[in-house]
């Protein structure tokens, strides 16, 4: 199992699905969950505790809440735990953005030395 770090406004790519952390407080987390199905996106929202979990159906993968805490100053995390095939990419937003932006520039350049 990967576990990450997030707080409100964070999200995690899994495979071709989006889980953002969207609402947070000391028992529960909020997520929003957008995922393809049948070529169009289907969003659906999670209402967790720690210990509970829900599944990406078409990753074949689960999301579990391992930990929600309070770090100084007054700041909510959530410690996800994410449980998905070896072939499916799992990356926190932020790095699934940077490899795009790599890879979008990498075919920009082939591009220009055609």
């Amino acid at each position: 199992m990967l576990v990450l770090s997030r707080q409100v406004g964070d999200a995690v790519v899994i495979g071709h699905s989006q889980v953002e952390v969207t609402a947070l407080d000391p028992l529960t987390v909020k997520l929003k969950i957008v995922t393809p199905l049948k070529g169009e996106f289907q969003t659906k929202y999670a209402s967790l505790k720690k210990n509970e979990s829900t599944t990406l159906d078409e990753e074949a993968s689960t999301i579990v809440v391992v930990e929600i805490r309070e770090v100084p100053p007054a700041v909510l995390k959530v410690r996800l735990g994410i449980e998905a095939p070896k072939e499916v990419p799992v990356h926190r937003k932020e790095v699934y953005d940077a490899i795009r932006r790599a890879e979008t520039k990498e075919q920009d350049e082939k591009k220009k030395d055609r």
